[in-house]
């Protein structure tokens, strides 16, 4: 398989696919390889240094996909046969898209390396104010246990003032009426205040605590909220700073951009000939043409008042002194597959000096069979001969 060509020393040199490697068809110009050959294509190949055991081909393989200063890079040449899909040309920008293709997988690498990254991050500090709000939400249990502790101090409180009126009265009432027996004390009356005054400073002290504790549930709960909103707010800017899914369609466009860079071969068939050489540029013209020789056709330019002679699956004819013997005289073998629709001048010059100029035809397309189209791929676009079988005559009904 051709892989490139260029001119030296007035003769064309071909690289050919030879197993995993390249070989240089040195028949006339190279041996081995020197110093004019490593200096025109170092840049592009690795020499093995090894000679192949018909010492007509040097090997080498090849450092990146060989780019001309203009023009094309021929990937076949004449008498091919390539595949539906198979490159047919590569363009000098080649190199320089398929630069373009790996260096946007490498930016959706990288990014989707830092973006994974950051997410890993912003998760972590999601679940860390979760949990702040799980353990704000805990110390609000606390103030159950507070508030309990208070109500007990409220009953303590009213009853030590209870407790100290009764004795207040007990004592204003004995001294009243003078009965110094049932006489209680001014220490008892004392220590009774004393107690019902401590048991308010206490019911007083837990309360405080518990408006202390409500205001310290209720920041610890808005802080831990605010530092998941903090985190949900990064994990968005993670994903919004770290655009994988813009470089993903720029990879795509650079992959197009790349698919665009060579020329594949639309159906299967074979190279039949390169139009532009090494290094032309491409304009509107054509780069090359390609047929497929598989199947073979003659195209007969039958006259418009002859076209009704003839018929589909009709036995044809096709002869031409450039076939090789014995095709030269009894010719090739084919049917009629297709009669054209639209009458147009012709197309080929007859051989007959008298022949009218001004002729109209009909194109009737015969498909040769297994062994014409043999014969017949060697000579594309050759002018031929066409002779049409009289139609069987069908045995009428009895």
């Amino acid at each position: 398989m051709v892989l490139w060509r260029w001119q030296s020393h007035g003769g064309y040199v071909q690289i050919l696919r030879g197993g995993s490697e390249w070989a240089v068809d040195g028949a006339t110009l190279w041996k081995e390889p020197n110093a004019v050959l490593d200096g025109f294509l170092g840049s592009f190949v690795q020499f093995n240094h090894s000679v192949n055991p018909n010492n007509r081909a040097m090997n080498f393989t090849f450092r990146y996909a060989p780019v001309y200063y203009d023009g094309a890079i021929y990937a076949l040449g004449e008498g091919q046969v390539v595949g539906a899909g198979q490159p047919l040309v590569y363009l000098k920008s080649r190199r320089l898209r398929q630069i373009e293709v790996d260096a946007a997988k490498r930016q959706i690498a990288e990014s989707e390396t830092a973006r994974a990254a950051g997410l890993r991050l912003a998760d972590a500090h999601l679940r860390a104010a979760d949990l702040a709000i799980q353990k704000a939400r805990l110390q609000r249990l606390d103030l159950a246990s507070l508030q309990q502790r208070i109500a007990l101090l409220q009953d303590t409180a009213s009853l030590a003032r209870a407790e100290h009126a009764r004795l207040s009265s007990l004592r204003q009432r004995a001294l009243a009426s003078g009965r110094t027996d049932q006489l209680v004390t001014e220490q008892q009356v004392e220590r009774q205040r004393l107690a019902a005054q401590q048991a308010e400073v206490e019911l007083s002290a837990a309360r405080a605590e518990l408006d202390k504790l409500k205001q310290a549930c209720d920041l610890a709960e808005q802080a831990a909220q605010a530092e998941r909103e903090a985190a949900v707010a990064e994990r968005e800017q993670v994903m919004a700073s770290t655009p994988v899914e813009s470089l993903q369609l720029k990879l795509q466009a650079a992959q197009a951009q790349l698919a665009q860079s060579e020329l594949v071969a639309p159906t299967r068939g074979t190279v039949l000939r390169v139009l532009l050489g090494p290094g032309e540029s491409i304009g509107a013209k054509p780069v090359l043409q390609m047929g497929n020789l598989d199947e073979m056709v003659a195209v007969a330019e039958v006259y418009e008042t002859d076209v009704k002679r003839v018929a589909l699956g009709q036995e044809a004819t096709v002869r031409s002194e450039a076939f090789p013997p014995p095709y030269d005289q009894r010719g090739l073998k084919g049917q009629i597959v297709r009669i054209g629709q639209i009458v147009s001048s012709a197309e080929l010059k007859s051989l007959d000096p008298f022949a009218k100029a001004d002729r109209h035809v009909v194109p009737v397309v015969v498909r040769l069979d297994a062994e014409g189209t043999r014969q017949a791929a060697r000579f594309v676009n050759l002018q031929v001969e066409i002779r049409f079988s009289p139609p069987a005559v069908r045995a009428p009904k009895p």
